[in-house]
């Protein structure tokens, strides 16, 4: 049988860590709110809303890479698209592979031909007008390029497009290739 005084200690326990989660709750809907705070601590263990989505990946596969994202091109078509890797999953990939796609990327004349595909300049004859970017024969030399890597694919009669599952991993990588601000 419990006394008065033990009930009257839960409680008070009880209504103590309701105030507790309350105030946690409230410190979280503040930092949310103060563009201002920023991680503190390689842990995690303090993080503001423009982590939201690390601190879900974090809760749910804590060993993970992900990127994910939403995009609107010019030409008016929608891609959305995500994925997720563990790391090691991801050092295991061929070098060689790896490189070759990369390598298709480190060029500024392909560069600028994937941006110009992008925005919706996926002729050949348009690509000529891209500053820089040389003789016919040079474009389908990058091109090629590009395509063996994965980053373009041939529409048929000298037009080219991004493949729908490589526009935002091309994004990702171009945003990832920035150095930190």
């Amino acid at each position: 049988m419990t006394s008065s005084a033990d009930t009257q200690s839960n409680d008070l326990k009880s209504l103590l860590a309701q105030i507790a989660e309350h105030e946690r709750r409230i410190a979280a809907l503040e930092r949310r709110n103060n563009p201002k705070t920023a991680a503190t601590t390689a842990q995690g263990a303090s993080m503001d809303s423009r982590f939201w989505a690390l601190e879900k990946l974090r809760s749910e596969s804590p060993n993970s890479v992900l990127f994910a994202g939403s995009v609107d091109l010019e030409t008016g078509e929608h891609y959305v698209w995500q994925q997720q890797n563990e790391p090691m999953e991801l050092l295991q990939r061929d070098s060689q592979r790896l490189a070759s796609a990369m390598a298709a990327l480190g060029s500024q004349p392909r560069l600028d031909l994937l941006k110009a595909i992008y925005v919706g300049q996926g002729e050949v004859t348009a690509l000529q007008d891209v500053p820089g970017m040389g003789t016919k024969g040079q474009i389908y030399h990058h091109l090629r390029q590009l395509e063996s890597a994965g980053w373009v694919e041939s529409g048929g009669r000298g037009r080219y497009r991004i493949p729908a599952a490589r526009v935002v991993p091309l994004l990702v990588v171009l945003a990832a290739s920035l150095p930190p601000d």
